[in-house]
């Protein structure tokens, strides 16, 4: 019975993992949350630029979810970890074809679409809505929002099946991973740069429509959910490696023969490289092509603290799939704090975002011709980057992704974490000087301290899933 239901099942367990974790209530609301935020952030911002253009913020949308279908897509990196942290001990038995009748790529490919319709239902759709909304109280036409859903939509599956094929040939085979990105990003690189953001063919069905765009797109999606489907094989990879002794970058020396958090969090799962670079790097890559080419944000004065601070928010998901990869009570038995703990993942997620971030926008800074802005900038980075850590965990504790799906957590981070953005534009603006960045990042990171304190006793006590 499970196999032939198994889609309903994986939404049935979708639903209740996070009705589990608060009122049911608190999550179907969720959607009508998203649905006024976007409805009154379009109205605030054609009150703002009044050469807002239906047109070309749907461009944004496309791209958004693009890039968090690319993110939320990387099933072959997380595997088992993923199948354990969705259905618990059970989710080990997905893994073994000899103990259940259900092929294991039919089990990835299942979690893909199921995670498509969610996304769909609780997202996409709201955030349209929403958007057309607004636009329709300001007295513009919004007869293109079937066609801008349509295209979101398509976008953010053409988006996670990418990232699904290339995560698992990352796993498989690294050197045909390595060819196959390189081919991806020269192609997507020399296409938008020649053709324009404008010519990216899922983007033809919101600004040309025609049969034929649509045909195109859906086909290449069944191809990439076909190539999905063949690259996961039949059953886990197994290899021994080697032990070698580890110097921790958080816990004192006595827990070294034993544990080393830092280490194992980023080789548990896509060796050291995985993570990094399928929640931060590639992610930002995206958004400096993507958002760089775009005329919209051109004439807006999008410049380097835009990059800055979307890298900085970016972050924030490197630091989550450490977290929700792992589970704090595996260690409850071992002498380890829950302050060691999320102290520990806090370090490792901030070097490595500090040095994507610094080297990305360096090489912005070059090609912008704004280097006069390059220590300021990365001043503005690393507090938001760090304020975002602190507060994600205050907020969301252990269970970061499910968490901030409550409408009433949702609307408390945007407003402790907008205030912090408008700050750093107003810093930029109008007090461009070293004295005021460093006293940016002063304020901030003892807010940051603040939050870390109070987060970990509020969250210290409770019962992890």
């Amino acid at each position: 019975m499970l196999p032939n239901n198994l889609l309903t099942q994986f939404l049935k367990e979708e639903i209740r993992l996070h009705t589990s974790l608060y009122k049911k209530k608190s999550f179907y609301s969720y959607p009508l949350t998203l649905f006024l935020f976007f409805a009154i952030i379009t109205i605030g911002a054609i009150f703002a630029y009044p050469q807002y253009s239906m047109q070309a913020v749907g461009e944004v949308l496309i791209s958004i979810f693009f890039i968090g279908g690319v993110m939320s897509g990387a099933f072959g990196l997380y595997a088992r970890d993923f199948l354990e942290r969705k259905f618990g001990d059970f989710g080990r038995l997905f893994s073994n074809t000899l103990m259940l009748p259900i092929p294991l790529k039919k089990t990835f490919i299942t979690l893909a679409i199921s995670d498509t319709i969610f996304y769909l239902f609780w997202f996409i759709i709201p955030t349209i809505l929403g958007f057309g909304f607004g636009n329709l109280i300001m007295g513009i036409s919004i007869s293109s929002l079937p066609l801008l859903l349509l295209s979101v939509f398509l976008m953010f599956m053409f988006g996670l099946f990418i990232t699904f094929f290339i995560s698992v040939l990352y796993e498989r085979n690294k050197f045909v991973f390595s060819l196959a990105l390189g081919m991806i990003l020269a192609l997507s690189i020399y296409s938008i740069i020649k053709y324009s953001l404008e010519a990216f063919f899922i983007n033809q069905l919101y600004l040309n429509p025609s049969w034929s765009d649509f045909f195109i797109s859906v086909g290449i999606i069944l191809l990439l959910g076909l190539l999905s489907y063949l690259s996961v094989g039949t059953s886990f990879g197994t290899s021994k490696k080697k032990i070698v002794k580890k110097n921790s970058l958080s816990f004192p020396k006595k827990l070294d023969h034993f544990i080393f958090k830092d280490f194992i969090d980023l080789k548990r799962t896509g060796g050291l490289l995985g993570k990094p670079l399928f929640t931060v790097l590639i992610p930002s890559l995206l958004v400096l092509l993507l958002f760089s080419t775009m005329d919209f944000l051109a004439r807006l004065n999008i410049n380097l603290l835009f990059f800055a601070i979307i890298f900085g928010t970016l972050g924030t998901q490197l630091l989550n799939s450490l977290i929700t990869s792992d589970n704090y009570r595996y260690y409850r038995f071992l002498p380890v704090t829950l302050k060691e703990y999320i102290i520990s993942k806090i370090k490792i997620s901030f070097s490595i975002c500090f040095l994507l971030g610094v080297l990305i926008l360096s090489i912005y800074t070059y090609y912008a011709q704004e280097l006069d802005k390059l220590f300021g900038t990365i001043l503005i980075f690393i507090t938001i980057l760090l304020y975002n850590f602190c507060l994600s965990f205050y907020l969301t504790g252990l269970n970061p992704n499910e968490n901030l799906m409550q409408p009433k957590i949702f609307l408390i981070y945007f407003f402790l974490y907008i205030p912090s953005l408008f700050v750093a534009m107003m810093i930029d603006v109008y007090l461009d000087s070293p004295l005021y960045y460093i006293l940016f990042l002063v304020v901030f990171y003892l807010l940051s301290v603040l939050y870390i304190k109070r987060g970990i006793k509020k969250w210290e006590n409770k019962e992890y899933i």
